[in-house]
């Protein structure tokens, strides 16, 4: 029973082992057969040839994305590690519309379901594409940025890698976004990143976009924001609203940037904005715009219209704004490539170191062109300023300007500040440039700016012309060329040349001109100054009828000395005496009151100046004639301002000459001939230091040499005469005794021969000359006349009112000699002294005046007019007729005569005796010496007979010619007393 039992036990295991290995065997059949259904699935897709399937795959594309799509590369399918179906050169039919969106993409790769597509279907589940290349139509169409999404767009789950989008200048590369739509809500969302490109610009930006499913009302919540990325931290904006069901968009809108620069053409200055933003009919419109700039706060408002007439306004209102900061941007503005407009306001603008107030802009750009329609602007010192006009993108603006300026000087210091390094505006004299008027043509271009067509008036004066101003580097220009109706040319001469940097080329002209208060006419100058070289081209005009011209070229480049080429001034007049008074006029500061005749400067006047050479050496010559009157000289001046050459003054008639110079009566003592002056003279800088030697000197009689020097203002040397002719008495009429204010001198005086009515009267003269506070002296003056000695001291006070001269005289051992007078002592042996004061400028006045006292002493002489011993021998014999004539001829030889004069108020009071063998003979009486009148007696004393009376004769009338009447009143008493 066991074994029955273990029998069948035994078969039952065996068959169930069996059927195991029958189960596994089919399970390995199996598994190998999925294991082949697999591969085949993963591998024998990628032998298929799929292409066949494109056109398929095509309208799969086209239902996704609501457009026929075109594919034209390769399509392949991978299952691993997902299934995937590539296409690659798909492109977007852009339709029929010009309106409508091109798309391109390199790939797109469509993730499929795997069990529709066993069963031979194509299932997507999510879209990406690769290197799509989106470009919208520019000009977008009204409403293209606000209108809702199509609908294709609204059903889209995708993700963009690698792709662009371009609308006009805008392109946004490097785009990698997912867009998706929320099965449940309908809200559609986009996010991702781009690179936004504007010209040369490439801004990394995030973006995000969250649409919701439209309303009842047909409005959908709109959301947006941009934030920048890498240098664009912390630069965003923002916006929220509402999309309506009729197109129109309308919400808030922000953005906020630490640089602004960064975005825009603008300055480094953080920002912020905040407004309205509304978008519908082809208009977008933000306004209400609250914004800051680097702090400072402003208004405005942005509008653009899209469609054909598409176009950009701004419009910006600042209470403060800085334009030095702008001012780089604003030399070139950019070209923006829609039609735009720009208004902006500011009521105070800092530039260039002042205040601008009241600044008004609009502006146009249509076509690449940038118009001005109006620029109005109060620049310091209350100058206003108007600009019109147009710019096109070459950068050259043309218009119209207009300037008017009440304080021009303040204008032109502020203005000085903009021009560029190495170029400054000339120093403004005093009193010129006040203030302007004027309007004309504007042209700005790089590195140009210039004024044509200028009108106005400048300091109340017309004037017209041009400007211009290069402002090249390294060297800026300045070119001017204007016609002024009156100028004042006082201030413009006086100031000279300075250092400022740059070129320049000026061209005056006035109608009329005033120069030290006299009309110029004709008046015009051409110069240019450029890289150190001065070239004065032209610079004429005529004063009171005298012709000036001058022309010449200056250098002074780097290091080298300055040089004069061709320097040349001309001065000429057909008849000067017309312009003499203007003449002594502006020589008079240098004449020191005197006032020379205008006979002096009479006839046709020629005055020619050459100079060439260097600054240390310059050779100068110059001729000048006046009438009869010529003087030349060829000075050589160093830079310091030294002299040093000779010099000529010649006149054919020296008394005629010296007459016409104020000097009356001269041919008398002078004597006929010519006027001859040669001299060498040498002066420091400035004229403080004059040398004259030797200087020869021929004037009629006179003949001379000097050695003079100047040096703290006065005048030393000394003159050596051959003849020195003296004046009379008469010739003292009229001469300039002022002319003596102003001068000091010292000088040494010798004379071989000094000349009287040009006959030699003393010799070996010698004195000492000063003049010190107007007042000429005389001293140590002494010489030989006639054998003896005289010698004399004086003064010529030219300060007072009238002129004051003093002096003192003494002479011995002079020898008289025989004359034709009919009365006084005519040899003998003289000497005395002599002290007088007087005051006037005229010889009536000084007779008239004179005051002092006179001593004189004849010995052993002869008098005439009288006979002492014949009129004693007539009264030993009782001949009264015989008296008579011996009192009134006849010689008297006299041991001494002696004589007192009293000098008071023209009155000369005359007592004196004549002593000798025959008698005496006593004199007294008076002279009036400007009538010339002699009222005096002369007392007959013979020593014989003894005891008989004096008798006398009476001098009455001209001193030269007195009427002469004997008085025998006493004689007669005395013949009657005898007995």
């Amino acid at each position: 029973m066991p074994g029955l039992a273990r029998a069948p036990a035994g078969a039952a295991s065996a068959r169930c082992e069996r059927g195991r290995m029958n189960i596994k065997r089919w399970g390995l059949a199996v598994a190998a057969a999925g294991l082949v259904l697999v591969a085949a699935v993963w591998v024998v897709p990628g032998w298929l040839d799929w292409n066949r399937y494109r056109d398929g795959i095509a309208a799969l594309l086209s239902d996704g994305l609501g457009r026929p799509v075109r594919i034209d590369g390769a399509i392949t399918l991978t299952l691993l590690p997902q299934p995937v179906l590539t296409a690659s050169g798909l492109s977007v039919d852009a339709g029929d519309a010009a309106n409508e969106p091109v798309f391109r993409a390199r790939a797109a790769r469509l993730r499929v379901a795997l069990g529709p597509l066993l069963a031979g279907q194509v299932v997507a589940q999510e879209l990406v594409l690769q290197g799509a290349d989106l470009t919208l139509p520019w000009p977008m169409h009204p409403g293209a940025l606000a209108e809702r999404p199509p609908a294709w767009l609204a059903g889209l789950q995708a993700r963009v890698e690698d792709s662009a989008i371009r609308a006009g200048p805008i392109q946004v590369s490097h785009v990698n976004a997912r867009v998706e739509t929320d099965a449940d809500t309908g809200t559609l969302t986009a996010a991702g990143t781009g690179l936004l490109e504007w010209g040369d610009t490439a801004l990394p930006w995030r973006f995000s976009i969250r649409l919701a499913r439209p309303g009842r009302d047909g409005s959908a919540p709109l959301e947006a924001s941009l934030d920048g990325q890498e240098r664009l931290r912390d630069t965003g904006a923002a916006f929220s609203g509402q999309l309506g069901g009729d197109g129109t968009l309308a919400g808030r809108v922000s953005g906020r940037g630490p640089n602004l620069s960064l975005l825009l053409p603008a300055p480094a200055l953080a920002w912020r904005a905040d407004g309205l933003l509304r978008a519908g009919g082809g208009l977008i419109v933000a306004d209400e715009l609250a914004a800051e700039l680097g702090g400072a706060p402003a208004r405005g408002s942005v509008a653009v219209r899209l469609g054909a007439q598409a176009r950009v306004d701004v419009t910006i209102a600042a209470g403060r704004l800085d334009l030095d900061a702008w001012s780089p941007i604003l030399a070139r503005p950019p070209m923006p490539g829609l039609p735009a407009g720009l208004d902006v306001s500011a009521e105070s603008v800092t530039f260039a170191g002042g205040v601008i107030r009241q600044l008004r802009g609009a502006f146009e750009f249509t076509a690449g062109q940038l118009t001005v329609r109006d620029l109005l602007a109060r620049l310091p010192g209350d100058a206003a300023l108007g600009i019109k006009g147009i710019m096109p993108r070459s950068g050259t603006f043309e218009g119209t300007a207009q300037l008017d300026a009440p304080d021009l000087g303040a204008t032109l210091r502020w203005a000085g500040r903009l021009l560029p390094a190495g170029m400054e505006l000339p120093m403004v004299p005093a009193g010129v440039l006040q203030a302007a008027h004027l309007a004309g043509t504007l042209r700005v271009e790089p590195g140009l700016l210039a004024f044509t067509g200028l009108t106005g008036t400048l300091d109340g004066a017309t004037v017209k012309g041009s400007a211009h101003i290069a402002l090249a580097k390294p060297r800026p220009a300045l070119a001017l060329a204007l016609t002024f109706g009156r100028l004042t040319l006082d201030p413009w001469l006086a100031l000279g040349t300075s250092g400022a940097g740059g070129d320049a080329d000026v061209q005056v002209d006035a109608a009329e001109a005033q120069w030290r208060g006299l009309p110029v006419t004709g008046f015009a100058a051409d110069a240019q100054w450029s890289a150190g070289r001065l070239t004065l081209r032209r610079f004429e005009g005529t004063v009171a009828g005298l012709r000036a011209q001058a022309s010449g070229v200056l250098t002074a480049a780097g290091t080298e000395p300055a040089r004069l080429l061709e320097g040349r001034a001309e001065l000429q007049s057909d008849d000067v005496g017309p312009a003499a008074p203007a003449l002594l006029r502006l020589a008079q500061p240098y004449l020191s009151g005197w006032d020379p005749p205008g006979a002096l400067l009479s006839g046709p006047l020629a005055v020619t100046l050459a100079a060439s050479g260097p600054a240390s050496a310059l050779q100068v010559k110059v001729s000048a004639t006046v009438g009869d009157l010529r003087i030349e000289a060829q000075p050589v001046l160093d830079a310091a301002g030294g002299w040093a050459g000779p010099v000529t003054l010649r006149h054919p008639g020296a008394p005629r000459l010296l007459r016409d110079a104020g000097l009356p009566g001269v041919a008398g003592w002078i004597g006929d001939g010519s006027l001859s002056v040669i001299a060498h003279i040498g002066a420091g800088p400035g004229w403080t230091r004059v040398m004259a030697g030797p200087v020869d000197i021929s004037a009629g009689l006179l003949r001379g040499r000097a050695q003079l020097g100047w040096e703290d203002e006065t005048l030393r040397g000394g003159v050596q005469f051959e003849t020195l002719p003296l004046p009379d008495a008469a010739a003292f009429d009229g001469w300039p005794v002022r002319a003596l204010q102003g001068w000091q001198a010292e000088l040494q005086l010798s004379a071989a021969a000094v000349l009287v009515d040009q006959v030699p009267a003393l010799h070996s003269l010698v004195a000492e000359v000063r003049l010190q506070d107007a007042v000429l002296s005389l001293q140590g003056g002494s010489g030989m006349w006639r054998g003896g000695v005289v010698k004399a001291t004086g003064a010529v006070d030219a300060k007072s009112t009238p002129a004051r001269l003093s002096g003192q005289a003494e002479v011995s051992g002079v020898a008289l000699e025989a004359t034709a007078a009919a009365l006084g002592p005519e040899s003998g042996m003289l000497s005395g002294s002599l002290r007088a004061e007087a005051s006037g400028q005229s010889l009536a006045a000084l007779l008239a005046t004179v005051s002092g006292t006179a001593q004189l002493r004849v010995q052993d002489g002869v008098v005439r007019g009288f006979d002492l011993a014949a009129t004693g021998v007539a009264l030993g014999q009782l001949a009264l007729a015989s008296v008579r004539d011996a009192m009134l001829a006849g010689a008297t030889p006299f041991d001494q005569l002696s004589a007192q004069i009293d000098l008071r108020g023209g009155l000369a009071t005359l007592s004196g005796t004549v002593a000798a063998p025959a008698g005496a003979a006593r004199f007294a009486g008076t002279i009036d010496l400007p009538a010339r009148l002699i009222d005096a007696r002369i007392s007959l004393e013979p020593a014989e007979p003894t005891g008989a009376p004096a008798v006398d004769v009476r001098l009455l009338g001209p001193v030269a010619s007195p009427r002469r009447t004997p008085d025998l009143t006493a004689l007669s008493r005395w013949l009657a007393a005898r007995p």
